[in-house]
């Protein structure tokens, strides 16, 4: 890998071989015999490697400095005689940690000259490989153009150009909580550091602790090693802690402490380790709800509800989810070899009026399902096993201040519509009557009215916590 090289050195016979050196070996070399020339133009200078005669320690330093702002990955080879490498050391941010005694050794310079270009190219290769993973999170791949969804993505992206504030998703299971953790960390400055994906309620709850922060050896009978927990591998990056309403007491306290601090400690471990982390959290609970119950920390649930994202459940989505049939459909077809593949009118009818309790997964669990079972390529109605699952006509679609109505055959009654529109404004609001009749522009008492005159009632947890 061809580097940029600075050069300073005061003798002009030994600058000349380095130099000459350093061309053969590919690289392109910017040398000066003179310290304070190259310093007074150092801050415009971007080069991958500094070779720099320690004449004087403080000049050194200021040149180091802002070679560094101008490139913060520049690497550093200082150039000593006995008498030089017995000076104080330069600071260690300055990343001065090679050092070459005079009369200099041409083959030790190459050397680490060779490990600099590949250490380069090494972080160049990542860099890439982080470039293709930032594409494939990106914001675009999260498909749709609903008002509910574009909301949650824009906040989504605002919030991801900050690297220290907490996150917290809510959602369904299958509305893509993790799609959006993923895009605000690739999106983020934090993106050349790890992505730690920590589902909180697939970890036996006796382990979690140990798994998140580590242990210490003999913490408990089996720990015969040391442990680094998933905190301390994350480090300049982001945890991702899904179904973080799954965290016993205990440990939310540890979190919260965290939090605070940026500080842990190990199972059994007395040192504070400090690691630079942020932490993204989903849900699929009403976490007021497990704050107002006790079964989670109100102080954690502030902590953590820095930003809010909220995704919608595809039933609220409209229109979207005709394009998602779409991608998904072609998708599979490619996938399974089948060509084109289409989605009668009759079955898109029926998906367009499913309640989807999966919701995003669940219709591309089905389609991925109908797509390869598929002789035809024309998947029907038949072909998506919906009747036994409770799927009824969709009657409207509401967009934005739009309201997009599917007539049946035989027509439909207004009645029905309407108790339609209540049902899911009840539903958007958790059965909160007030900021329904808002939403719906009624008065409490006339929404109250119709919710007895439908005699709708709310889901059983609904109820419970009434």
């Amino acid at each position: 890998m061809k580097l940029r090289i600075l050069l300073i050195e005061r003798d002009e016979n030994l600058k000349n071989r380095i130099s000459d050196l350093l061309t053969e070996m590919g690289h392109e070399v910017l040398s000066s015999m003179n310290l304070r020339g190259a310093l007074s133009r150092a801050g415009s200078l971007q080069v991958d490697l500094a070779v720099v005669e320690l004449e004087d320690r403080d000049l050194v330093a200021g040149l180091l400095e802002s070679v560094k702002r101008a490139n913060p990955k520049t690497q550093v080879v200082i150039l000593t005689d006995q008498e030089g490498a017995r000076l104080e050391p330069l600071p260690a941010h300055l990343g001065a940690r090679n050092f070459l005694l005079k009369p200099l050794d041409l083959e030790a310079l190459k050397t680490l000259v060779s490990y600099a270009s590949r250490s380069l190219k090494r972080r160049m290769a990542e860099r890439a490989m982080t470039a293709a993973v930032a594409e494939e999170h990106s914001f675009r791949k999260i498909l749709g153009g609903s008002e509910p969804l574009l909301r949650a993505i824009a906040v989504a992206r605002q919030v991801s150009g900050s690297m220290a504030t907490s996150v917290l998703i809510q959602g369904e299971s299958g509305t893509g909580k993790e799609l959006v953790a993923k895009a605000v960390h690739y999106h983020s400055d934090r993106r050349q550091g790890p992505f730690m994906d920590i589902n909180c309620a697939a970890i036996p709850k006796n382990l979690l602790e140990s798994e998140l922060f580590g242990h210490e050896k003999g913490a408990f009978t089996d720990a015969v090693n040391e442990k680094i927990g998933l905190f301390e591998i994350a480090d300049g990056g982001t945890v991702f802690l899904d179904e973080i309403g799954e965290l016993d007491l205990n440990l939310q306290a540890k979190l919260l402490r965290f939090l605070d601090t940026k500080k842990f400690r190990r199972v059994m471990g007395f040192a504070e380790i400090p690691v630079d982390v942020r932490i993204v959290a989903a849900t699929n609970r009403d976490l007021e709800t497990e704050v107002a119950e006790r079964r989670f920390r109100a102080d954690l649930y502030h902590r953590l509800n820095v930003v809010q994202i909220v995704m919608p459940p595809l039933r609220q989505r409209g229109d979207d989810v005709g394009l998602l049939i779409d991608h998904f459909t072609s998708q599979y077809a490619a996938k399974f070899g089948k060509g084109e593949v289409r989605v009668t009118p009759e079955a898109r009818l029926m998906l367009h009026g499913y309640h989807w309790p999966g919701n995003v997964r669940e219709l591309s669990n089905l389609l991925e399902r109908a797509t390869l079972l598929s002789n035809t390529g024309i998947l029907t109605p038949e072909d998506f096993p919906l009747s036994a699952q409770g799927a009824r006509p969709r009657l409207f679609d509401v967009v934005g201040s739009e309201v997009h109505v599917h007539f049946p055959e035989g027509g439909v009654s207004l009645e029905l519509v309407e108790k339609r529109v209540i049902e899911a404004a009840l539903a958007a609001t958790a059965w909160n009557v007030l900021k329904a009749a808002k939403m719906l522009r009624l008065g409490r008492g006339a929404l109250r009215y119709k919710i007895q005159k439908y005699e709708l009632h709310p889901p059983e947890r609904e109820r419970r916590a009434a």
